[in-house]
């Protein structure tokens, strides 16, 4: 994870209609860019670069991203509805007040990431790769995470609630003040072992099977 926001010197870029026309002129990439207050629909920005690139008050609607690259990037209060990212890879990105609803993230790849104060519900990361992340009083909600592979999260006051966890291990992480309500796992629970979670965590998950848990 990202111990402070990354700094570094970008060139202001100014959204329009003719926006890939206007990154093929200049350098066929967005490395290097700022670009603020863009509202993009149906943009195919499939396989392009966006290193060291701040993205502020932008949103995406039923764009594509599939096998786009962001790393050492910033991304403040940006939306993200319904684009495809499959095999999307993310590293070193803050992710600030961002809101990702219906995006499909399917074998993607997101390392040192911070997501803070964001909110991602209905999302698809099944197959996808989560390593040496924060989630800051961030909502990963509704979504699926089956079979994908987690290593080193850090969960303040987040919530998983509702998404579906089948076959995703959650070994060594602590979910102790992390609302996992309504989480899917397999029926023995298996994707917890060696995960922390609190007692009152562990009544819920029981009475999930139908044991009465008696607190006298």
């Amino acid at each position: 994870m990202l111990l402070k926001k990354p700094s570094f010197a970008t060139e202001n870029f100014l959204p329009s209609p003719k926006l890939m026309n206007d990154i093929r002129d200049s350098d066929g990439s967005c490395r290097n860019k700022r670009i603020e207050r863009g509202d993009f629909t149906s943009i195919d920005f499939s396989t392009l670069d966006f290193s060291f690139t701040i993205i502020q008050n932008c949103t995406f609607k039923n764009c594509s991203f599939d096998k786009s690259s962001f790393m050492t990037s910033i991304f403040t209060n940006c939306f993200f509805n319904n684009c495809q990212m499959e095999n999307f890879y993310a590293k070193d990105i803050w992710f600030e007040e961002c809101k990702f609803t219906g995006c499909n993230l399917i074998g993607s790849i997101f390392k040192n990431c911070n997501f803070i104060g964001s909110h991602l519900q209905y999302n698809n990361f099944d197959e996808s790769k989560l390593e040496n992340m924060l989630l800051n009083e961030t909502f990963l909600i509704n979504s699926e995470l089956s079979c994908c592979t987690i290593k080193n999260i850090n969960l303040n006051h987040a919530s998983l609630s509702e998404s579906n966890l089948f076959k995703t291990t959650l070994k060594d992480i602590d979910l102790t003040n992390t609302d996992i309500s309504g989480i899917i796992l397999s029926q023995n629970f298996t994707e917890l072992r060696g995960a922390t979670i609190s007692p009152h965590q562990a009544c819920e998950l029981i009475s999930t099977m139908g044991i009465k848990v008696s607190y006298g």
